[in-house]
């Protein structure tokens, strides 16, 4: 049960030290963002599950830093749904360079809650849209 999503970006000014490298919180920023992208490419939003009383945080996140990125690289970051079950979402994702060397990998757990940060199962309609896409 795999299959990816890809999202690219510009490294930005905001986004490095004053070397031009990228700040290693960055790289998680830019993940959440790659995160958000996939939902849109599944027809979905973190709107639309908030409106289902639905939100996703980090459980457990385990980074590898492999290379730098720097100021103007054009990045991808490839997100790979491993496992879904329960209240649980089991990503990996990868940020690649222009060159596509692995820049960053991440092995990522999200735990599914109501927005009174209780857990929850995964709603259906998610369920249905990651079994009609993977």
């Amino acid at each position: 049960m795999q299959r990816h999503f890809s999202y690219t970006f510009t490294i930005a000014f905001a986004d490095t030290d004053s070397g031009g490298v990228v700040y290693h919180t960055r790289y998680l920023e830019i993940a959440e963002r790659a995160r958000s992208q996939m939902l849109q490419e599944l027809g979905t939003s973190n709107t639309a599950l908030l409106a289902e009383d639905t939100l996703f945080a980090v459980q457990h996140m385990d980074v590898t830093y492999h290379q730098p990125a720097r100021l103007d690289d054009v990045m991808t970051v490839d997100t790979h749904i491993k496992n879904y079950s329960g209240a649980r979402l089991q990503l990996l994702q990868v940020i690649l360079s222009p060159a596509k060397t692995t820049l960053v990998t991440a092995q990522i757990t999200l735990a599914c809650l109501n927005q009174q940060g209780r857990p929850k199962r995964l709603p259906h309609s998610l369920i249905k849209t990651f079994n009609n896409n993977i």
